[in-house]
């Protein structure tokens, strides 16, 4: 009896001990199972994939852990989010601006750039984050500027010249990215494209100097004679005469400078501007009749060809532009030579040429013809009066209509000047 007594407590505790150890195999298990889900979650979470959840109910710490991991899944999402949408902010805002923008860490490595830096550096590789500086940029200056930033960790700003098909002018400013009053993660540069205001600037200086040159031959020539005048008594009438008509001669070229000038400055500043419907046949007449005389005594014949009854335009400055056009034309055409006027629509402008059979335009000179002061022959143009501005003074009508200027020609066989103006 005994012995079946401890049989039996033998057997109980072995089945207890079964069922702990049975216990606690599920126990591990489950364990197990949930350490798997939370490591393939934080993986997902590494991986950036926020689209999912742990499902774990239990009540205990693993539980707890899972609730603790949901909650930073959630709060790590809408960081992420945050900071995909300023990455596409920045990405955008860089691709949008007109300025390049580079920057580099401590190494010359490029950390940061916009599409227009590439365009300026001609870079075409693909992504060059992490590339060295060197590797792309062989401009001296360029790469000297950047080492003094670094180096000196100050803001700097310097104009330079890129030499390519064309040259351009830059601006640029240098600024240093600090860490911390020590550290620095690198430098970041503007390049601000300065081509058209120095193109304005020479052209500022050319005109000056143009203008200068333009009434100090005249003012030399007028200060010249009149001294001699002046200073010598026995000057004989007929030289006296001679002189004074030179002196004449002068104070009027000084003086159609002026006017041309004074025309240009208010065509420059749009000043009296003013678009009215008129119609073309008295306009014509009016204009051709102003050179009846000259074509009589030059035994030029005068053409007409209009096919448009009426315009809107600026009548004055339209009849200042076309006197100019044929003012140039009856200058340099022959005797016996052959001056056109057309008016006509074609494709969707308004087309005023002037067409001669005179001396013609060497290819060379007819990109810079409409320039102020460019002259073809300045000898001659000086001869017969030009100030130089004419054209110049017809291409800024043409603009302030919308519109442009053409021409064509052929040394030796004629010229064809056209004004374009939109119908619409």
């Amino acid at each position: 009896m005994l012995a079946f007594f401890y049989d039996y407590h033998t057997l109980a505790l072995l089945l207890v001990i079964l069922f702990f150890l049975f216990l606690h195999f599920k126990t591990i298990q489950t364990i197990k199972k949930s350490v798997q889900k939370m490591t393939e979650f934080s993986k997902k979470i590494s991986e950036g994939d926020f689209n999912h959840s742990l499902n774990i109910r239990s009540r205990d710490e693993l539980g707890a852990l899972a609730n603790s991991l949901n909650s930073m899944k959630d709060q790590l999402s809408s960081l992420f989010l945050d900071l995909v949408q300023e990455k596409q902010k920045l990405s955008s805002l860089l691709s949008g601006m007109y300025d390049g923008v580079l920057a580099i860490d401590p190494n010359k490595k490029i950390i940061l750039y916009n599409k227009r830096v590439k365009e300026i550096f001609h870079l075409k590789e693909g992504d060059v984050r992490g590339r060295s500086l060197l590797e792309f940029i062989q401009n001296p200056d360029v790469i000297s500027f950047f080492e003094r930033a670094l180096k000196e960790k100050k803001i700097f700003q310097k104009q330079i010249k890129i030499i390519d098909n064309t040259v351009k002018h830059y601006e640029i400013v240098v600024s240093p990215l600090q860490q911390d009053q020590e550290n620095m993660w690198g430098v970041v540069a503007i390049f601000h494209d300065i081509s058209d205001l120095k193109s304005v600037e020479q052209m500022r200086i050319e005109f000056v100097a143009n203008v200068s040159h333009e009434f100090k031959t005249p003012l030399t020539s007028i200060l010249g004679f009149t001294d001699t005048l002046i200073n010598d008594k026995d000057i004989h009438q007929t030289q006296k005469e001679k002189f004074l008509k030179i002196i004449k001669q002068n104070v009027e070229r000084l003086s159609y400078l002026m006017k041309d000038l004074l025309s240009l400055s208010s065509l420059e500043s749009e000043v009296m501007f003013h678009k009215l419907c008129f119609k073309i046949q008295p306009f014509v007449e009016k204009l051709m009749l102003e050179f009846e005389k000259q074509a009589q005594e030059k035994e030029i014949t005068l053409k007409t060809h209009i096919k448009v009854e009426s315009m809107t335009a600026d009548e004055p400055k339209l009849h200042q532009a076309l006197y100019n056009l044929l003012d140039n034309a009856m200058k340099y055409t022959e005797k016996g030579g052959v001056i056109t006027l057309s008016i006509q629509e074609e494709k969707g402008f308004l087309k005023l040429a002037v067409e001669d059979s005179g001396l013609g335009i060497h290819s060379t000179h007819l990109p810079r013809v409409f320039e102020r002061f460019y002259r073809v022959d300045k000898g001659r143009d000086r001869e017969m009066g030009g100030t130089g501005l004419g054209l110049a003074i017809v291409k800024h009508i043409a603009l302030l209509h919308g519109g442009s200027v053409e021409v064509e020609s052929e040394q030796g066989k004629g010229s064809l000047f056209s004004i374009l103006i939109p119908l619409f």
